[in-house]
């Protein structure tokens, strides 16, 4: 629990709580479309690009998994926006 209260690194900040939730209801709804996607890979489709697509989307479904455990976390640090113009 101490790691809980421990200030970030520096150039990291607190992500607003509604950002962090609305970028893990962008994940779910991207995740959604991906297993879609996975699902429709038609039969008729070359044996090699059907295997390579159903790779990419795979990797896609991965990343969004794991970007879900991290915003599924009640704080979130993200890298500071230095750029003020």
């Amino acid at each position: 629990m101490l790691q809980e209260k421990a200030p970030p690194a520096p150039g990291l900040v607190l992500m607003a709580e509604s950002e962090r939730l609305e970028t893990l209801r962008l994940l779910e709804e991207n995740e959604e479309k991906e297993r879609h996607a996975l699902q429709n890979i038609p039969f008729s489709m070359n044996g090699h690009r059907a295997a390579r697509l159903r790779d990419v989307i795979e990797f896609r479904l991965k990343e969004i998994e794991d970007a879900k455990k991290i915003f599924s976390n009640p704080r979130v640090f993200v890298s500071e926006n230095k750029d003020d113009n």
